[in-house]
Parts: C-alpha cells; structure tokens; sequence
C-alpha cells in the first residue's frame, strides 16, 4: 500500500462518515416531527375526553331533582 492509496481510503471514508452523520440527522428531525404531532394528536384527545366528562357531569347534576 503506497500512500496514494491511503489518501484515497481517507477521503473515502471521511465521505461515508458524513453520509451517515447527515442521515442520522435527517433521521432525528423525522423522529422530532413525528414526536411533535403524536404528542398534539394526544392532547388534543385528552382536551376533548375531559370536555366530554365536564359536560357529562353538568348534565347529570342538572337532571338530579333537589
């Protein structure tokens, strides 16, 4: 192995180790994005769940006779 050789091995890997760093950067903001909506998907289930149970109760107290 002669030192053009190396040289190249280096630069090829150098290459492949910023390929991987981009795509697991990629990979992170995806994840993110996914993370950002399933926790608005959930609140806003919850929201409308503890809505529900607040106009139940209402309801049940309203129809109650004192």
């Amino acid at each position: 192995m002669n030192e053009e050789h190396i040289g190249e091995i280096l630069k090829v890997n150098f290459v492949n180790a910023l390929a991987i760093v981009i795509s697991i950067s990629d990979f992170e903001t995806s994840v993110r994005i996914f993370s950002c909506i399933a926790a608005g998907l959930y609140t806003c289930a919850k929201l409308v769940q503890t809505i529900q149970e607040v106009l139940a109760k209402r309801k049940q107290k309203n129809e109650r006779p004192e």
